[in-house]
């Protein structure tokens, strides 16, 4: 409301219109649903079915009115949620790290993927020869000890050939890779669902032990009129006792336990020097050591498996050895580590992003395909697997990593859009999406960032129960 005052003065047509009509309705919806990563179209949509119950607006300039109104919620909400939007960038990498990793159970079957394909026991998933698919899905414990597994896989099915014509058949029980995007941008939203589960089952169980009526649906909670007050009670004393503890500490923790000794594949730009160096030391390796022109990822991997077991023998031979032999990981650790050079692929929405479209979450399927079937050799720098120039600029001071081109484009020819209203000028010409970039990848050990700063919450109002 101040930025509209402040614009107001400043004679602002747009914000004159709006003096007097941005109530809490008005904004509501978007507010609640930019942690589920509602994008900036979606956003303006909402607001302008809101803005349409104003008469006093005219129509022609309602369009305008939406567009400017979502950019303030956004970026009201960015400043007001800065530790809000950490955490969820926090927990998107957490999901991409995982989602694109492979467990020490697959690595004793890594051979069977050079010797052609395989079938499984149970008709669910294929292996083929020369790739490593990513089988890793989310998996946390909620403060109850309920274990949580994101379900989110790429869907395995035949074509049947009919008479008339082809049926696609998905096998809903089949077991196949992870879907990264899906992994990425359903961890936030579902990690906070099982927060908010948790408190509930908390609050019925304290209803239970003092005889009060308890029922609930999501997060609206119900009793008996003369129970209020004690329900009250309790739902504060759960919520309280639920986030005295260090959650995300814990969450950290637990996936540092669950994912050890796990591999994920890093992206790092191709033209860097020391992707020159990685593939000079591949082709070095597979020609010398394997008699071949190229590695495949599962030759790259075993590679580095090989040294981790030679460095963690006994034999203080076996360890000098590990330590002297130069892998990839080796030489991008001595480069800076994967947080220096690795390439900042977009995590998707953040809160309060204004360009919020949710792009690819990482690398799609059709990319992974690509990463785990591809032969690391001369060509690498070639690999299908690009990110645009504009998905590539991080944040470097909050960490957060910028959205991609496509937004972008969508957000500027938006604002080209509200110019053209405004001002009657000619239609500018659609932007030129920059070249893409080709990246290099690197199997890493699976390590999660540090997790932000806790933010101290200061109320601009005082609380009236002094017990809370």
């Amino acid at each position: 409301m101040a930025q509209v005052e402040k614009d107001t003065a400043n004679d602002d047509a747009i914000a004159k219109l709006l003096h007097g009509h941005i109530t809490r309705k008005v904004v509501k919806q978007t507010v609640m649903t930019n942690v589920y990563g509602v994008t900036f179209i979606g956003a303006r949509e909402q607001i302008r079915k809101q803005l349409d119950t104003i008469d006093t607006i005219p129509r022609e300039y309602k369009n305008q009115c939406a567009l400017y109104v979502t950019r303030l919620v956004f970026e009201s909400i960015k400043e007001v949620f800065t530790g809000a939007t950490k955490i969820q960038h926090w927990l998107a990498l957490s999901a991409r790290m995982i989602s694109r990793s492979v467990s020490p159970s697959q690595y004793n079957h890594l051979a069977d993927h050079d010797n052609g394909l395989l079938q499984a026991s149970t008709n669910s998933h294929i292996r083929r020869k020369g790739k490593v698919e990513f089988m890793t899905s989310v998996v946390w414990t909620t403060p109850l000890k309920m274990p949580v597994v994101q379900p989110y896989r790429n869907a395995s099915g035949i074509i049947v050939q009919t008479n008339l014509q082809k049926i696609y058949i998905s096998d809903p029980a089949a077991i196949d890779q992870v879907n990264s995007r899906k992994q990425m941008g359903a961890f936030p939203p579902n990690f906070i669902h099982s927060l908010d589960a948790t408190h509930m089952l908390m609050s019925a169980m304290d209803c239970a032990q003092n005889g009060i009526t308890f029922a609930s649906v999501h997060d609206s909670f119900w009793t008996h009129p003369s129970d209020v007050d004690n329900l009250n009670r309790i739902l504060r004393d759960a919520f309280i006792r639920l986030h005295s503890v260090d959650i995300m500490g814990k969450l950290k923790s637990e996936f540092e336990t669950r994912y050890k000794g796990y591999k994920y594949l890093v992206s790092i730009p191709a033209h860097s020097s020391t992707a020159t160096l990685i593939k000079a030391t591949r082709k070095k390796y597979a020609t010398e050591v394997l008699g071949k022109p190229a590695l495949t990822v599962v030759e790259d991997l075993q590679w580095e498996l090989k040294r981790d077991a030679l460095l963690a023998s006994d034999d203080p031979k076996d360890v000098e050895k590990g330590r002297n032999m130069l892998t990839p990981s080796e030489l991008l650790n001595r480069a800076g580590g994967a947080a220096k050079v690795e390439v900042k692929e977009c995590l998707g929405a953040e809160l309060g992003a204004v360009n919020s479209t949710p792009t690819v979450l990482g690398v799609d399927e059709k990319d992974e395909e690509e990463i785990t079937g591809e032969v690391f050799d001369d060509g690498e720098s070639d690999s299908p697997n690009e990110l645009e120039t504009e998905d590539i600029v991080a944040d470097t001071e909050a960490g957060h990593m910028e959205l991609g081109t496509e937004e972008a484009e969508v957000h500027e020819e938006e604002e080209d859009e509200h110019q053209e209203e405004a001002a009657s000028q000619d239609k500018p010409k659609k932007k030129k999406k920059a070249a893409p970039v080709p990246m290099a990848h690197v199997w890493m050990p699976l390590e999660f960032p540090e997790l932000p700063p806790k933010v101290r919450l200061v109320l601009p109002f005082p609380i009236s129960n002094p017990e809370y």
